[in-house]
């Protein structure tokens, strides 16, 4: 499953890359080089959930290249980062992450929030959803859950204790250790990560300055 998962990501991701700058030849190189990336091929290889997770990334990132915003925009985002939260607890910060972009689409293009409110509305059904079905198997989800995380990710610690540990978290990633978790060598990437989230942000301060 994880490698099928993985080769429709790398599908969505080249029709991503072609709605964004028009072009075949670049929409390909890119393609192939997200083909090639260790975590990638890590994660579609060794069963990981991550893969779908990156799957519904793609789907957002096609969805949200549209020319203009929509409700069709919204609920096919919703239906990505809705889906994601029976794969992996870390679609949280992807719904998180398309909620922010709907948000700016709609703040840019000024159609009012009605688009966000709809996935708002239509991922959190999907979220009940699936605290419905835990409380059915497990009566007592909430609290098996929060020590299960406490146990093994800390989880109850406070946001400054969190915040203060992400040095030492990027740290372990640096160094290749993770504990029980195989971590591949992954320091180029850690590295056009930090130079990509500066590049967009000055394209994000650029854009908002001109409107």
């Amino acid at each position: 499953l994880s490698v099928i998962a993985a080769c429709a990501c790398l599908a969505v991701f080249y029709f991503c890359v072609l709605r964004l700058f028009q072009k075949r030849k670049t929409a390909f190189l890119l393609m192939i080089l997200l083909s090639a990336d260790i975590q990638f091929l890590y994660a579609a290889h060794f069963a990981r959930s991550e893969i779908f997770i990156l799957l519904f990334l793609c789907v957002c990132l096609w969805a949200l290249c549209a020319p203009r915003i929509s409700r069709n925009m919204a609920l096919l985002c919703a239906l990505a980062t809705g889906t994601a939260v029976f794969f992996h607890p870390n679609s949280f910060f992807l719904a998180c992450a398309c909620g922010c972009a709907l948000l700016y689409r709609c703040k840019i293009e000024r159609k009012g929030l009605r688009p966000l409110f709809w996935y708002c509305g239509v991922t959190g059904a999907f979220a009940a959803a699936a605290v419905a079905i835990s409380f059915a198997l497990d009566k007592d989800f909430v609290r098996h859950y929060l020590a299960y995380g406490q146990g093994e990710f800390d989880l109850l610690v406070s946001p400054g204790e969190k915040i203060t540990g992400l040095f030492g978290f990027f740290a372990r990633l640096w160094q290749q250790n993770s504990g029980t978790y195989y971590v591949p060598h992954i320091r180029v990437q850690i590295l056009l990560f930090l130079v990509c989230a500066l590049l967009c942000t000055i394209f994000t301060c650029v854009i908002h300055n001109e409107h």
